[in-house]
C-alpha cells in the first residue's frame, strides 16, 4: 500500500511512516495524540502502522491489523463525539475514539442515535466496521461492531414508523 515508505518502529507493535515526522508544533501535537492512541491499541494486541499524511483527498490515520482505521481524540461533549463519529465513518473502515468524562452507556447511546440519523438519510454504512472506544478514566478498551449498532438503530426506526402509523 505504501511501497516507497520507510517505517520507524516506535514500540513493539507500533510503526510510523518516516514521512510523518512533524515539521511544526501543530503536527507534533497531532502525532503525539495518535501515538498514544496507537499505543492503547497495541497494548490490546493490535498491530498499528501510522500511515503517511496525504496532501489531498481522503486520508486515514492508521492501518490497524491491516485495516484502515481513523483515530479520533474527542475532548468535547457528547455532541462533539457524535459529530466526530460521523466524520470518522467517512474516513476509515474502522474507528478508534479516545475520550474522557463520558460513560460507555452514553457513548453507545450516542453512536446509536447518530447511526439512526444516518439511516434516516439513507447514508450507506459499512457494517463490518469496528468502533474501538477508550475512556481515559476507565482504562478499558471497548470494541463495538457497527453491525450491532445499525441493527439497534433500525429497530428504533421501525418502532418510530409503527408509532407514527398508529397516531
Amino acid at each position: 500500500m505504501f511501497p516507497a515508505e520507510t517505517w520507524v518502529q516506535k514500540s513493539e507493535r507500533v510503526f510510523m511512516a518516516e514521512s510523518r515526522k512533524p515539521v511544526n508544533s501543530t503536527e507534533k501535537a497531532k502525532l503525539e495524540k495518535e501515538l498514544l492512541q496507537a499505543d492503547i491499541l497495541a497494548e490490546h494486541g493490535h498491530l498499528v502502522y501510522l500511515v503517511p499524511e496525504r496532501a489531498e483527498g481522503k486520508n486515514v490515520d492508521s492501518l490497524t491489523d491491516g485495516i484502515k482505521t481513523e483515530l479520533k481524540h474527542v475532548t468535547g461533549n457528547i455532541k462533539t463525539l457524535g459529530t466526530q463519529f460521523k466524520y470518522a465513518l467517512k474516513q476509515g473502515d474502522n474507528i478508534f475514539i479516545r475520550t474522557q468524562e463520558k460513560t460507555a452507556r452514553e457513548i453507545y447511546s450516542k453512536l446509536i442515535g447518530e447511526t439512526k440519523t444516518l439511516l434516516e438519510h439513507n447514508v450507506s454504512l459499512r457494517e463490518a466496521t469496528v468502533v474501538y472506544v477508550w475512556i481515559d478514566e476507565e482504562s478499558h478498551l471497548y470494541e463495538w461492531q457497527l453491525q450491532k449498532i445499525i441493527s439497534i438503530a433500525r429497530k428504533l426506526l421501525k418502532n418510530k414508523t409503527a408509532t407514527n402509523a398508529v397516531l
